[in-house]
């Protein structure tokens, strides 16, 4: 396997007059609209005219996740360049783009893919991927931060030298020629490997952000696929390594008032020696924009003519002076030998144009980090954060919560404090109450004018958002006047009211349920508990508690499929939770006696839980920020499945639900139960707890822990030392 050996690429295949080359795929995914009928229809292939798939993508969600759009994203090179952002879907999601044999089983190929992603995928994240397992299966991907090639006949995989995972646009190109596969970064070969008998599979299609078998889940943009049917040394190739390039931004050195960018490329590589400058190459014609954000010129002017220097790990530089707040575009077009002693001019046909690389400049407003959401008790200050970095004196620092319209946060309030400087900003909010909770973003201005609003943040103050006692009506006593209805299915007459476990209690009779209507304030995504007391003896598998549940979102506490526990479900965006893992108690409900059922989601902790009678039963792993958003109802002894009501077979009767917008701890469940059931709970045995009253450990290290130590003192079991026989 070689290593670390450079041969330009960026610029190969990426336009049409190149020889020999023949574009047989490209997805520009440019588009900022999707059609659905049933799932979402998108992502085009050009060439064939096949429309992709999304999977992972609720119909709710019209296509946007968590406030982050799918689609028209900017992509590497501006304009009407855009690009997905498959880290939108909070799960297992991706486009399936009905492609078979996007490559081909034998034959030579080259597959260019731009990507950005800031995260590092403990797992391998599949950028572009037929993987399903099966023979010839092949995938990009990111794992640990690097870029790396596999395909089944590999003997190892190709993996790229540098991280990617920087949040910047990169270039990512694989081919083969014969049997000899190379892996490109931003245009340098990162490694290369020798596989004879490597067959692509035909009968599968391509995935993009996502394997083809349930995995593989991909979080970041993608944008321009393109598959050529050659590969690398039969293509013309141009200047390389670029900077600044792929929508890199705050670029410039601030320098007497005015901004300094330097430009820096290397020169095109001999197509026969890569390991060489191209020696047809006489200079290089540098072509530059007008500023993009004042001017309405899309076109690249030429600039300055360069000669070449230097070998073929030399930098060509070029510094100029731009306005700050800049949006560029620049290419550089490689001036060949005319075979008559000089050099063909610039737009020649005969040279070797350039691939367009785009660049923002450093803002002279104020640039500001985000503040970080906020989780807080009733009655405790909840404080957000900002830091500032500004060109010039800030004049002007501004808080607001977001609402309908957006409201100016000023310390009118004796509970709002906002301590400014010039580097930083904190709002402070005291005695912190329900009114108080929403989303608070920040702005700042300075001569140069208004910075972008940071990312909202949310204040959450702990509370208990649902309750629904269940004595003989459906009201919510929460204060939320989230109050439901009993619905009948049919043959339903009467609904029935039993003795409950504290007052009345429901009884669905596998004829009704309570349907609750939803409402905004249980958009609780990322960590919730939810609590129900449950009667029964033989109860019918898998039917609903309580849920919030439709298809593969929300989520729901009912009884397991094979035994009498309860389970807690908490769905994310992909389905990934639909056949586990789930949180499922051990305790076995059909005794004809009350229990307490309580399900916890805390995705900031990774996991979710399942209690019963205030002791923890099970801990099951969550690794997504936040269940996928539904409107579908909250429903007592039923579940919604594809807008239709099931699972209203449970023979049980259901008492004092409870939802609360937080996560709850051991000692909170705990504490609840107690309050209502009595008794004691051991939350967590102390590590000295030996003993008690009883001889047996009583949670409670004292007297008798002590005594147990003391009548053991100066027990030895050394050798030779002490050892008593």
């Amino acid at each position: 396997m070689v290593k670390k050996f450079c041969f330009t690429f960026s610029f190969i295949l990426l336009f049409a007059g190149i020889s020999g080359a023949s574009l047989k795929h490209h997805w520009p995914l440019d588009e900022t609209t999707l059609d659905y009928d049933g799932t979402w229809i998108g992502a085009k292939e050009l060439i064939t005219g096949i429309e992709g798939k999304m999977f992972g993508y609720a119909s709710e969600s019209d296509v946007t996740q968590s406030g982050i759009k799918l689609l028209g994203n900017p992509g590497p090179q501006g304009g009407s360049d855009y690009a997905y952002d498959l880290e939108t879907d909070g799960g297992i999601g991706g486009v399936a783009t009905q492609v078979y044999g996007a490559l081909p089983a034998t034959s030579d190929f080259t597959a260019v893919i731009w990507f950005k992603t800031s995260l590092p995928h403990a797992s391998q994240g599949h950028i572009f991927s037929n993987n399903s397992g099966q023979a010839g299966r092949c995938n990009l991907f990111i794992h640990n931060s690097m870029l790396g090639l596999w395909a089944d006949g590999f003997s190892s995989t190709l993996s790229s030298e540098e991280a990617v995972d920087d949040g910047n646009w990169h270039e990512a190109t694989f081919s083969r020629k014969g049997s000899t596969f190379y892996l490109f970064l931003d245009g340098t070969l990162q490694d290369t490997g020798d596989f004879p008998g490597v067959s692509i599979d035909q009968s599968t299609f391509w995935m993009m952000g996502r394997q083809r078998s349930w995995g593989g889940d991909y979080e970041g943009m993608v944008s321009d696929v393109k598959v050529y049917d050659t590969n690398y040394t039969q293509v013309s190739t141009g200047a390389w390594n670029p900077a600044p390039a792929a929508e890199q931004i705050e670029v410039g050195t601030p320098n007497n008032g005015g901004l300094d960018v330097q430009l820096s490329w290397q020169t095109a590589r001999d197509p026969e020696n890569p390991d060489a400058v191209n020696p047809d190459v006489n200079v290089h014609y540098l072509y530059l924009s007008d500023n993009q954000n004042t001017s309405s010129d899309p076109n690249l002017y030429l600039f300055d003519t360069i000669p070449v220097t230097g070998d073929k790990d030399t930098l060509q530089t070029k510094t100029l002076s731009l306005d700050y707040d800049g949006h560029y575009y620049w290419k550089v077009e490689e001036g060949l030998d005319d075979g008559a002693g000089g050099t063909y001019p610039a737009g020649s046909e005969n040279n070797i144009d350039g691939l367009k690389w785009r660049f923002e400049t450093l803002a002279s407003v104020p640039l500001l980090t985000d503040p970080s959401d906020q989780m807080v008790d009733p009655g405790e200050t909840a404080a957000f954060s900002v830091e500032i970095d500004s060109l010039g004196p800030v004049n002007q620092w501004n808080w607001y919560k977001q609402g309908d319209p957006d409201t100016l946060v000023d310390d009118s309030d004796s509970d709002i404090t906002i301590t400014n400087t010039q580097t930083s900003s904190t709002l402070e909010i005291a005695d912190a109450d329900e009114a108080d909770g929403g989303f608070y973003y920040f702005e700042a201005v300075n001569d140069g004018g208004q910075s972008e609003p940071t990312t909202a943040a949310e204040l959450r103050v702990k509370a208990l958002i649902g309750h629904w006692k269940l004595d003989g009506t459906a009201a919510d006593s929460s204060g939320n006047g989230n109050n439901g209805t009993v619905q009948a299915v049919e043959g339903g007459s009467n609904p029935q009211w039993v003795d409950g476990f504290d007052g009345q209690a429901f009884y669905p009779d596998e004829q009704y349920y309570v349907q609750i209507p939803h409402d905004s304030i249980f958009n609780v995504l990322d960590s919730l508990t939810v609590s129900v007391w449950v009667k029964g003896g033989i109860m019918n598998p898998n039917c609903p508690f309580v849920a919030k549940h439709e298809f593969i979102s929300g989520w729901m506490l009912n009884r397991t499929g094979s035994a009498g526990n309860a389970r807690f479900i908490a769905r994310d965006a992909a389905n990934y939770h639909r056949y586990g893992p789930f949180a499922i108690g051990s305790t076995d409900l059909q005794d004809e006696q009350w229990h307490q059922v309580v399900g916890v989601l805390d995705s900031a902790n990774g996991h979710y839980r399942i209690y019963v009678d205030g002791v923890l039963e099970d801990t099951q792993p969550y690794d997504h920020t936040q269940m996928v958003f539904n409107d579908a109802p909250i429903l007592i002894g039923a579940s919604q499945f594809n807008d239709a009501i099931n699972g209203f077979a449970l023979n049980a009767a259901l008492d004092d639900v409870k939802i609360y917008n937080y996560a709850k701890d051991p000692v909170e469940v705990a504490q609840d139960y107690t309050s209502m059931a009595g008794g004691e709970i051991c939350v967590e045995r102390p590590a000295l707890d030996i003993s008690g009253e009883a001889g047996e450990p009583d949670c409670v290290v004292d007297m008798w822990d002590l005594l147990e130590l003391s009548e053991n003192w100066l027990d030895c079991a050394l050798v030779p030392e002490c050892y008593l026989y």
